[in-house]
């Protein structure tokens, strides 16, 4: 997809109400990066389970500069739930 053009760009900064905050944190290259994060706010104000959170949680680091180091977090946080536990022998 084609990167959004500067004056698109502050069209899209003001139709989709992004704060000063997501300016700095987000990576905005392209207009599904606006409709990703508008998607993730609605979500955010709906009751939705915390595995739900969780994941809109992940969705949204995606738009980081740094997304791969969310992602690492994640899958560690999962490999050390999932590793197999050690037993002891007598």
């Amino acid at each position: 997809m084609e990167p959004v053009k500067r004056k698109t760009m502050q069209k899209l900064l003001a139709e989709y109400r992004v704060t000063a905050a997501e300016k700095r944190k987000y990576v905005f290259d392209e207009k599904r990066d606006f409709e990703i994060l508008e998607k993730c706010r609605r979500l955010e104000k709906q009751k939705i389970s915390s595995q739900d959170r969780k994941v809109v949680r992940l969705i949204k680091t995606q738009l980081e500069k740094d997304w791969r180091s969310q992602l690492l977090v994640a899958l560690n946080k999962l490999l050390r739930k999932n590793a197999p536990t050690r037993t002891t022998r007598a």
